[in-house]
This record gives C-alpha cells, sequence and structure tokens, in this order.
C-alpha cells in the first residue's frame, strides 16, 4: 500500500498564505492538514466563518492549484484552551462552541475535506474530573455523529493541559465517546516521560 504524507500549513508560518500550498507540494507532500487556529494561521477562523462557502471555495481552489489533497481542518477557535472548550461548564458557550463547530464542518465539506480535529476540552478546577470528562464525552460524542452524517470523520488531538493528558485518560475517553478517533501527537506524552512503548496501543484509534 503507498504510504501518503500531508504537511500542516503551519509548519511554516512565516511563509506568504499564498506561496505556502505550493512550498508543500514542491516538497513533494500529497496532502496537507490546514490549520484554523485563532490569531496564529495562515487561515483565521472569524474570517472563514464570516463567509464560509468564500472561504471554503478559496481554500478548494488553492489546493486544486497547489495539486494537494486536503488532509485534515484542524479548528482552534480561541486562542486559549479553555474559552470555546468543547466541554465548558457555561451552556451558553457550549452552544456557541456547538454553532461553530458545525459552520467549520461545512466549510470542511465544501473545500472537499473528508478529516477534521479538535482539541478535546480541559478539566474544570471547580468541579470532579469526572464531571469534567463526562461532559467532554457527551459533547465530543456529538460531534462525531455530526461528521458522521457528512462523511467525515473527526478526531482530537489529546495534549499537555487537555482533560486527557495521558494514554490511560485518553483510552477512557475513547470509551466514553463512540466513534472518536485521534490526531497523535507523541510529542505531548515524551514531554511529560512517558515512554513510545505506553502510546504506541492508541496507534491503533488514530485517523
Amino acid at each position: 500500500m503507498k504510504v501518503k504524507l500531508a504537511c500542516a500549513d503551519f509548519s511554516f508560518p512565516l511563509v506568504p498564505r499564498e506561496r505556502v500550498l505550493d512550498l508543500i507540494a514542491m516538497l513533494g507532500f500529497d496532502g496537507v492538514d490546514i490549520g484554523l487556529f485563532a490569531g496564529r494561521s495562515h487561515i483565521q477562523p472569524k474570517d472563514v466563518l464570516r463567509n464560509v462557502p468564500r472561504a471554503a471555495r478559496q481554500l478548494a481552489d488553492r489546493a486544486l492549484a497547489s495539486g494537494l489533497n486536503l488532509a485534515d481542518i484542524f479548528f482552534q477557535p480561541a486562542a486559549d484552551f479553555q474559552s470555546f472548550a468543547p466541554n465548558h461548564p457555561d451552556a451558553r458557550v457550549r452552544r456557541k462552541a456547538r454553532e461553530s463547530f458545525q459552520r467549520i464542518l461545512e466549510f470542511t465539506t465544501r473545500c472537499n475535506a473528508r478529516h477534521m480535529t479538535l482539541l478535546p476540552g480541559v478539566r474544570w478546577e471547580n468541579e470532579s474530573y469526572e464531571s469534567s470528562l463526562e461532559r467532554c464525552s457527551e459533547e465530543l460524542a456529538w460531534r462525531c455523529e455530526q461528521a458522521r452524517q457528512v462523511g467525515v470523520v473527526f478526531s482530537v488531538e489529546a495534549h499537555l493541559g487537555s482533560v486527557v493528558p495521558t494514554p490511560k485518560q485518553v483510552r477512557q475517553l475513547l470509551r466514553m465517546a463512540p466513534g472518536l478517533t485521534l490526531t497523535l501527537d507523541y510529542g505531548h506524552f515524551t514531554y511529560q516521560g512517558i515512554s513510545d512503548r505506553q502510546v504506541e496501543p492508541l496507534v491503533k484509534h488514530a485517523s
């Protein structure tokens, strides 16, 4: 089976937006991961949300011109982990987070991408870990179903500072949120002194 490789556009933050896809194609990659990171990516979430069809058409045209497939849309709606976390304790914030998710999911399908990544949420200090995790699993399961209905694979990147900073906690979340997959970055575990051997069982859940 041919191995397909993608490169993230946010690997080159100093390369102009209109040139970064050409650079990635020139390096020989088949696909590109697009970062939609509030305040720190080539394409800003606020610009996409202002006009989803137009933003999707522009990205799809640029990818086609560069000969790249859109491998992933990685959406981070805020510069911090808390403001729009899927498991925010405030129901009004969760509702807004769902709405923005649905619009970026529409963006994902309109630009012919078939994979979307979010951050999973955080542990909130004023409640038990179990409560934070339970609300996280409910919100992520809902997102999985929304994505499944339009043919998009949904995943989260478990990271240091999230509600699931260790492989054991990640496995627990996966059991609680049917259909959830991983955008797996060993670095978040390695930094904590967790060995590759402990991380490798998660590979089967990576999409």
